[in-house]
């Protein structure tokens, strides 16, 4: 007992001081680094910081180039928007991480109600954005695919987790005849070709299918990339006789925005428009802070009232794998993908931090954009950044756990 507490000690103190802002200075210059700032940590590793014109650089980005640059599989709003009542509490925490650290939008969800609404200062980040603006995703949306695809096993188009894919783009590939469950738990073996951080954009499955022929899957293991969220998204869609149909099954998948919410359609060389059927539909997602949550409150709901696809949500739950004692040691503890021990249905669980607790699902993405749903005590943690500097695990996960209390 002794050792493990003075091992907890050490991990804990290991953490101390993680998210600190190094050398914060809201006046510093502006330094541009690759398309994406790179995350917390590269920068702290480095010694680096992003100071609030960098911050404010790489957020217009977000906010007004990569949202009109890409054609869009839209869902529309509509008049009868979810509604969400407000039971507003103070969360001082919450407020300070706004003032220093990329973190520009948060809310907290608990039986019913929006207990806290923050935004960044107007004097950081907050008046480049609205409630409507759209906000980006990142890795979320290979859980918005997932829920997608639960969507279209209750409507017929899918028959289960377990049908294996019959997709005419990826035959004689390493894909074809893979389970979509194995699929959607990163377990394709397709190291050898797609990599976490391997640049999928330029790809249709067509194209993509076109050059893996004749590749088989090696090394089944957990093996988390881009690409796989783009083949289940694109897969379903071939279930559809037209644009027009996949189009009018979105709208039941995300019914009551307030805003438009979206799937990026990738174009040939960004100008080019091919036939649909070629698979140009990709993971990523926006919509509005509000709209995300409204969209994990759906999926709460599902999960509670034991609809269809809240069946879906537990069946992916039941099927989570780990990921594997050398993976998580080769990744980084301070972040909610390298602290989840398990992933499933494109999903991340069982957060080192929650011994056995309550069933948590957990969207990650880059940048610091977090979607955490505690099915069984009904709280839900939306958060949206531009930089991943922000302490999850005190308003976030903490949060989520065991409240505001």
């Amino acid at each position: 007992m002794i050792k493990f507490i003075l091992a907890l000690s050490v991990t804990l103190s290991s953490y101390a001081g993680w998210f600190t802002n190094p050398a914060y200075n809201p006046d510093g210059e502006l330094k541009e680094y690759d398309y994406h700032l790179p995350e917390y940590g590269d920068l702290k590793r480095k010694g680096d910081y992003a100071s609030d014109a960098t911050l404010r650089f790489y957020f217009d980005r977000q906010l007004h180039n990569d949202p009109v640059r890409y054609q869009h599989y839209d869902v529309q709003p509509t008049k009868d928007v979810i509604p969400l009542e407000k039971d507003l509490q103070n969360f001082d925490d919450v407020v300070e991480e706004l003032k220093y650290t990329g973190l520009v939008s948060y809310l907290f969800y608990e039986d019913g109600k929006i207990k806290v609404d923050e935004k960044s200062p107007d004097d950081r980040l907050g008046n480049m954005f609205n409630d409507n603006a759209p906000l980006i995703a990142n890795s979320m949306g290979k859980s918005m695919v997932s829920y997608v695809l639960g969507h279209a096993i209750c409507a017929g188009y899918i028959s289960s987790i377990e049908e294996r894919l019959d997709y005419s783009h990826l035959k004689d590939t390493l894909y074809d005849n893979q389970r979509l469950v194995d699929l959607m738990n990163m377990r394709a073996g397709d190291q050898k070709h797609h990599r976490k951080w391997k640049n999928v954009w330029k790809y249709s499955i067509f194209d993509r299918g076109y050059e893996l022929k004749g590749t088989e899957p090696v090394n089944i293991e957990f093996n988390y990339n881009g690409f796989i969220p783009h083949v289940v998204i694109n897969y379903i869609m071939s279930k559809f006789e037209s644009e027009e149909e996949y189009k009018e099954f979105l709208k039941t998948v995300f019914p009551g925005m307030k805003n438009e919410v979206w799937f990026v359609k990738g174009v040939k060389d960004w100008r080019e428009e091919d036939d649909w059927k070629d698979g140009w539909s990709k993971a990523s997602f926006y919509a509005s802070r509000y709209d995300y949550l409204r969209i994990a409150k759906s999926m709460l709901g599902d999960w509670n009232n034991d609809t269809c696809v809240g069946t879906y949500l537990k069946t992916i739950y039941e099927n989570r794998e780990h990921k594997g004692y050398e993976e998580l040691k080769r990744l980084n503890k301070n972040f909610p993908f390298g602290s989840t021990r398990e992933y499933g249905g494109f999903f991340h669980f069982d957060y080192d931090g929650y011994w056995g607790s309550s069933n948590v699902f957990i969207m990650d993405g880059y940048g610091g954009q977090m979607i955490w749903i505690n099915m069984d005590d009904n709280r839900i943690v939306v958060a949206n950044a531009v930089h991943s500097s922000y302490d999850w695990k005190k308003i976030v996960a903490g949060v989520v756990k065991d409240g505001l209390d």
